[in-house]
């Protein structure tokens, strides 16, 4: 997936040796995105009211989207979980956006 389509509304707390261990993981394995060595993170995926706009939020994975940020890769490996804006709400409350 795409790194520039995924929204991370909240402050991750990150642990510098997890995100450092990380990028060594994805540096000496060129073969990340076809083998289990870093597990995919869950994306939730919203259809805003116009059908053609789609919104994706990940609220967990931050030591790999960190390692993965700071290694200036393009695209993660992702589990797509299509989700409602009621369930995005759950987790932004009143700052969810209206997903026009």
């Amino acid at each position: 997936m795409p790194m520039s389509v995924i929204h991370r509304p909240l402050i991750s707390e990150l642990d510098e040796d997890k995100v450092l261990s990380l990028m060594d993981t994805l540096k000496s394995n060129e073969n990340y995105i076809t083998d289990d060595t870093v597990p995919a993170i869950d994306v939730l995926w919203v259809v805003g009211k116009n059908p053609n706009n789609n919104y994706y939020y990940s609220f967990g994975g931050c030591h790999r989207h960190e390692a993965h940020k700071r290694l200036g890769l393009n695209t993660i490996k992702a589990k797509i979980i299509k989700t409602t804006p009621e369930q995005i709400r759950l987790y932004l409350g009143s700052s969810t956006p209206e997903f026009l």
